[in-house]
């Protein structure tokens, strides 16, 4: 049994519109990389010619190609899909009549590679296994007619397969890979099993370390940003208790500044009232000593008895009262 995934290979088909070499019309391709396919398609190729007698066969008409690009043209876009590449062919007739002769038709050299003719593949003890009864062999489809270029790539691959998994000496001669029996392909997929186990223990392990670092580093940010948000709390507190120490120096200073100006307000006022005291008494006594002098120039102008009568004047009060007494007594 060959390693499906040791096979990398293409599979070609190709179609004419006629029994001239220069009058390809189509191209399928079908990609398989390590035993999975990976893509295919068709590329129509216009032959310019009017004569299309193999339609019948494959469907492909002059109107379907009259915009495609010619051979030269399309050969362009796929010849890196054979230029030392392993390709998987119907036939040695219809790789070489149909495909080489017609690059040839056009001046171009097939490139080198490696081709295996699925015909050689299932060959029977006389003549050649035609594509219908290769496909009715393989349980493919039975109304297949090979006009068809993608089931006839699907068929091909699939007889690819069913040929590699016998162990075809033709496919390892040909793309140089190797055969294994039974056993050896049990102990080769126990190894590969068992490989697949260490790199998934591996990988596991990978895994639980890669987690425990992120759990480490989380745990390592959370101690980091708790830690900053922790200098952040104490830095606004500083702040708030130098904003509080600031504005209580501030409110001990105005209160500061309004009791000395209270007190400025108070000792202006005493002062104000004390000199209008002064000043009142200073005013009295000059009213006085102004009543005094007017009283002495009135005096002086009055002469002596009138002198004496005010000098008795205060006594006169003195006297009544004693006359009084005197009455009540006598």
């Amino acid at each position: 049994m060959i390693l499906p995934e040791s096979l990398t290979y293409t599979v070609v088909v190709a179609h004419r519109a006629n029994r001239s070499h220069k009058s390809l019309c189509s191209i399928g391709l079908l990609h398989v990389e390590k035993g999975e396919k990976v893509w295919e398609k068709e590329i129509l190729v216009n032959p310019h010619t009017k004569s299309f007698s193999f339609a019948h066969y494959h469907g492909i008409s002059a109107a379907r190609v009259a915009s495609c690009p010619a051979l030269p043209e399309a050969w362009e876009g796929v010849k890196q899909y054979f230029t030392g590449q392993n390709i998987v062919s119907y036939s040695a007739d219809a790789c070489d009549d149909t495909l080489i002769q017609s690059l040839q038709a056009y001046g171009i050299d097939f490139p080198p590679c490696q081709i295996v003719h699925v015909n050689e593949l299932f060959r029977a003890d006389r003549g050649s296994v035609s594509l219908r009864s290769l496909a009715k062999s393989l349980d493919f489809d039975d109304d297949f007619t090979g006009g068809d270029t993608l089931e006839t790539l699907d068929l091909l691959n699939l007889a690819m397969e069913r040929a590699a998994a016998r162990g075809s000496r033709v496919i390892q001669k040909a793309f140089g890979v190797k055969s294994y029996s039974e056993k050896v392909l049990r102990e080769k997929r126990q190894q590969e099993e068992q490989a697949a186990r260490e790199r998934r223990k591996q990988e596991e392990q990978a895994a639980r370390e890669k987690a425990l670092a992120e759990r480490e580093r989380l745990a390592l940010e959370e101690a980091e940003r708790k830690a900053e948000r922790e200098r952040e709390e104490r830095a606004r507190k500083e702040v708030k208790a130098k904003e509080k120490a600031a504005e209580k120096a501030r409110r001990q200073e105005e209160k500061a500044r309004m009791q000395a100006e209270k007190a400025k307000e108070k000792a202006q006022r005493q002062a104000e009232k004390a000199a209008e005291k002064v000043r009142r008494q200073e005013e009295r006594a000059r009213k006085r000593a102004e009543q005094q002098k007017q009283y002495d120039e009135w005096y002086a102008r009055q002469g002596k008895p009138m002198r004496a009568f005010m000098t008795a004047l205060p006594f006169i009060p003195l006297v009544l009262i004693i006359c009084v007494i005197l009455y009540f007594v006598l």
